[in-house]
């Protein structure tokens, strides 16, 4: 066989071109994936922020109009269209947008799932790009081999010695472009060519007719089981969790947002419960590079929405004691 005949795979997607070139300047493709979601999150921070801040607007025009909701409320709690009418006329009067609240409610959700669908297929096409790149190197050292003449032992060494010398690690993880969990160290045939949890997706490089269990075979013999040992899906989950108990914690009184769930019928209170196990299913099914990009991504949302909160309760802190103050004195 002509070694010019096969083809080596292309990386098409944009996002993953740039964490290619990460990869490449870094040396690392696990940490290249860490410092690719520090400048994700910090371009959009400005989404993440201006949410909290529009709702801690509405949510105070809300406190302050709370005793003419409740008076209206036994007024015309039989009749629940002209409760509708008149609360609606109140919140036109206070200058109170529902649909402000929200979108100011929906729009982290939406950007968080944009982002999760870009970021997955960015990193299952570079996954994808990495094990195809990898097979074509076996199949240029393979023929090379063989057109020398090379017993089967030293093509099987050679084999090896390749896959394992070209496989990226990350701290306790083998291969970052498995999972952190009991798979083998190598994927499999039918992980690589497979479709659906956990699989690749990839297909033999064009040109390429030896099969993947010639090429991969040898590496594939000596793998061990447990890529890693579940640390990232569990930690991201546990702060996906920490997070989403703090912003109900932040909004448990807060009438805006309360208004909102209600407004979107239960939908805010599903996602809350489904976007912590849906970041585990994730990171325990798909290569380790999503999952540490999970686990950073979790982090810093986990810091921001801390941060946001210490200032929050900071200010209101301080509004009341000024309160107080002014009260007492003109009280004097």
């Amino acid at each position: 066989m002509n070694l010019l005949t096969a083809q080596a795979p292309v990386l098409t997607n944009l996002i993953g071109k740039f964490l290619q070139l990460l990869s490449d300047s870094i040396g690392n493709f696990g940490w290249a994936i860490v410092v690719f979601t520090i400048i994700l999150k910090t371009i959009l921070l400005p989404l993440d922020i201006w949410p909290k801040i529009s709702q801690r607007k509405t949510q105070r025009k809300m406190a302050a109009i709370q005793p003419q909701l409740e008076k209206l409320q036994k007024q015309y709690g039989n009749n629940r269209e002209e409760l509708g009418r008149r609360q609606m006329a109140l919140y036109k009067k206070e200058k109170i947008s529902m649909f402000g609240m929200l979108f100011s409610t929906c729009l982290p959700l939406i950007v968080t799932m944009t982002v999760f669908i870009l970021v997955f297929n960015a990193v299952q096409d570079v996954v994808r790009y990495q094990n195809e790149l990898l097979v074509y190197n076996l199949n240029q050292l393979y023929e090379s081999l063989v057109a020398q003449g090379a017993s089967a032992e030293t093509i099987n060494n050679s084999l090896s010695d390749f896959y394992y010398s070209s496989m990226q690690s990350w701290l306790w993880v083998k291969n970052v472009f498995m999972p952190d969990n009991w798979s083998q160290v190598v994927p499999s045939a039918e992980v690589f060519l497979g479709t659906g949890w956990g699989k690749m997706g990839a297909v033999m490089p064009e040109g390429v007719n030896t099969t993947y269990n010639t090429l991969v075979g040898p590496a594939l013999a000596s793998s061990t089981a447990w890529n890693g040992y579940m640390i990232l899906p569990i930690i991201s989950t546990a702060i996906a969790i920490a997070s989403q108990l703090m912003i109900k914690l932040q909004t448990k009184n807060n009438p805006s947002q309360n208004a909102a769930e209600k407004q979107m019928g239960g939908v805010m209170k599903v996602m809350q419960i489904a976007l912590p196990i849906m970041v585990g299913v994730f990171a325990l099914f798909y290569s380790a590079i999503f999952s540490i990009y999970f686990l950073v991504n979790s982090l810093i949302s986990f810091i921001t929405q801390g941060i946001f909160t210490l200032v929050v309760r900071t200010k209101d802190k301080q509004a009341e004691e000024h309160r107080l103050s002014t009260t007492y004195v003109r009280k004097k």
